[in-house]
C-alpha cells in the first residue's frame, strides 16, 4: 500500500541533503517567472494592459524580487 505524502516530507536532493518538495516547487515556479520577466527584458517585449503601456523596469525589479525569494526558498528547503 502506498501512502500518502505528509506535510514536512522530505526527499534526497543533490548532494544526498534531504530537502522539503513543497518549498522547492515553489522555488522552481518561481525561477520560471523570474525568467519570464527577464526575457521580457531583454528582448523588450511590450507589454500593454487596458490600453496602458507597462515599462520594462518593474519586470527587472519582480525578476529579481523572484531570484532571492527561490534562493531563501531553497536555502529553507535544505534545513
Amino acid at each position: 500500500m502506498v501512502h500518502p505524502i505528509r506535510a514536512g516530507t522530505r526527499f534526497a536532493g543533490v548532494g544526498g541533503e534531504e530537502m522539503k518538495p513543497v518549498a522547492v516547487f515553489s522555488a522552481v515556479v518561481f525561477l520560471v517567472i523570474a525568467i519570464a520577466h527577464l526575457v521580457r527584458v531583454v528582448l523588450r517585449v511590450p507589454v500593454v494592459a487596458g490600453g496602458v503601456a507597462i515599462p520594462l523596469w518593474p519586470s527587472a525589479v519582480i525578476a529579481a524580487a523572484l531570484i532571492v525569494l527561490a534562493a531563501l526558498l531553497l536555502r529553507e528547503a535544505r534545513r
